[in-house]
Formats: structure tokens, C-alpha cells, sequence
């Protein structure tokens, strides 16, 4: 009967050690900061797929340029480039795109960006970016077009109908994200679409384009050029006239053109020959 009684009395007196014991406070798991976001917000009734949206993180482990958004239906991006170019929010009455401060999982303390929608001036950001979330109005200054209307000869339109797409392209793009030397990640620093035209059977068309020579950032760029392709076979035309002509074979930026320019189709890499006559 002793036995029992010493066997209960060091069972209870276990039980009521584990129980003090999960009473007992615990060591708290050190907790891990949340990274502030970036948040730039653009103006009401904004559709994101029309924006055009490149950025850099820099931190203390280097820098990284990122293609946020195209500018462009048109434009594919994989849902692989949209992961790494962190987290697109759509709202339809406060659209914005919001970037984790997170470089390949470091903190970053500065963030740069250019933004661009068609009809506005190209905005650009550059802010530290330190514990707290950080929030970019996209102010959209009106942007005046220029028109752009010329004839593409030496392609059929009357059996094959076409349209025409102009992108801009600038070595201002990464001067300005890349200071020194980054990694570029997602499309090219290029707003693949800044205009477009219809091309009528005898191939001519007209087209309204960005005024970027009135565009203070823009102003005074060399680099800087319009380059026209067709959209259903992405072929290359450029103008056949040698002072429009840039070293790629675009569109010069101008305040205004001809009444008429002469384009032809082009392989990359070679060059226009200025005696193809102008019909």
C-alpha cells in the first residue's frame, strides 16, 4: 500500500513540474523586420497596362535596374517578369504599383524610377528609402504630339493590311537608373509603344507622337529616336530621307516633320541607301 502511495505522490509531483514548466515564459524567436514598400500611385481612372514604369534598388550589397510595366497591351510580359519586378496592385480609382525594398533579399536604401503615360510628361523619382513605407505621386504635366505622317514603300498593304507601332528608345533611360555600373532585369529601357497608326492600302499613315523635344528630361538627347516596325510582321522601316534618319535607322526627335516622309523596310544592321527615290 506504501508502494502506491510514494508512486502517486511522484506522479502528481511530475505532472505539476510540466505545468509550471508550460507556464513558464518562453524565449521569444527574434522577430524580423518588415521591409518597407514603395508605393508610386498614378492619377484616377489610370489602366495600368497603359503605363510605362522602369527602377532601380541600390543598396549597400550594389544596385539592380528593374522593367516594371511596358506601357503597352501589346507587349507581353510573363508572369516571371512581373515576380521579379515585385508586386503590381490595380485599383480603378487608385491605381499604383508597389515595390518591396528588398534587393535579392537585402534591404536597399534608395530607390529610383521613371514613369511615363501617354499624354504626360516622363516623371522621375528619386528618394532614400530608410524603415518607413514611402509613397510617389505621379503628377502628370500635359504632353503636347507631334505629327508624324509618312508613306512606307516596297511593301504590299493592299493584300496584306498592316498597322504601325512606334517605340522610343534613348540611352537616357539607363544613365540615368544605372550610375556607374548595375544589373539590368526585365525588358529593355525602351517604351515599346508610344504611338500607333493605321496603314492605308497605298501605305501611308499618320501618326501622333510624343512632343519629347519639349520634354524636359528629353530635351537636348542625342541618342534619342522614334523607331517604327509594322505589327504584324515586326519588320523595321525607317526614313529614307539621311537628316531624319538616326544611326539605327529611326526617327530623329523633332518638334515637327515634313509634310510628308518617305520610309522603306530594313534589315538590323544595315543601312538605308539615301537614292531610293521618293515617290
Amino acid at each position: 500500500m506504501l508502494r502506491h502511495s510514494i508512486g502517486s505522490v511522484a506522479a502528481i509531483a511530475g505532472l505539476l513540474a510540466i505545468f509550471a514548466l508550460a507556464q513558464a515564459p518562453q524565449p521569444s524567436a527574434p522577430s524580423t523586420p518588415t521591409p518597407p514598400k514603395i508605393k508610386i500611385i498614378f492619377p484616377r481612372g489610370t489602366s495600368l497596362e497603359k503605363v510605362w514604369l522602369e527602377y532601380e534598388l541600390s543598396g549597400l550589397t550594389g544596385r539592380r535596374s528593374y522593367g516594371g510595366l511596358t506601357g503597352s497591351k501589346s507587349v507581353r510580359i510573363s508572369p516571371f517578369d512581373r515576380d521579379r519586378a515585385h508586386f503590381v496592385a490595380t485599383q480603378f480609382f487608385d491605381p499604383y504599383y508597389e515595390i518591396v525594398a528588398l534587393r535579392d533579399g537585402q534591404p536597399v536604401n534608395r530607390v529610383k524610377a521613371l514613369a511615363w503615360i501617354r499624354g504626360c510628361q516622363i516623371v522621375t523619382f528619386d528618394s532614400v528609402v530608410t524603415t518607413t513605407d514611402i509613397v510617389l505621386p505621379f503628377t502628370c504635366i500635359p504632353q503636347k504630339t507631334v505629327p508624324l505622317v509618312g508613306r512606307i514603300q516596297q511593301v504590299d498593304f493592299i493584300d496584306k493590311p498592316d498597322n504601325l507601332r512606334v517605340a522610343y528608345q534613348s540611352t537616357k533611360f539607363p544613365s540615368f537608373l544605372c550610375e556607374g555600373f548595375c544589373v539590368l532585369e526585365g525588358p529593355p529601357l525602351q517604351i515599346p509603344e508610344v504611338a500607333s497608326a493605321k496603314i492605308a492600302a497605298d501605305g501611308s499613315f499618320r501618326a501622333n507622337v510624343p512632343d519629347f523635344a519639349e520634354d524636359p528630361f528629353f530635351s537636348g538627347d542625342s541618342s534619342a529616336e522614334f523607331q517604327l516596325s509594322l505589327t504584324n510582321s515586326y519588320e523595321r522601316v525607317g526614313p529614307v530621307t539621311e537628316d531624319l534618319r538616326s544611326k539605327e535607322n529611326g526617327v530623329r526627335i523633332a518638334s515637327s516633320y515634313p509634310s510628308e516622309v518617305v520610309f522603306v523596310p530594313f534589315k538590323l544592321g544595315s543601312t538605308i541607301p539615301s537614292s531610293i527615290p521618293a515617290r
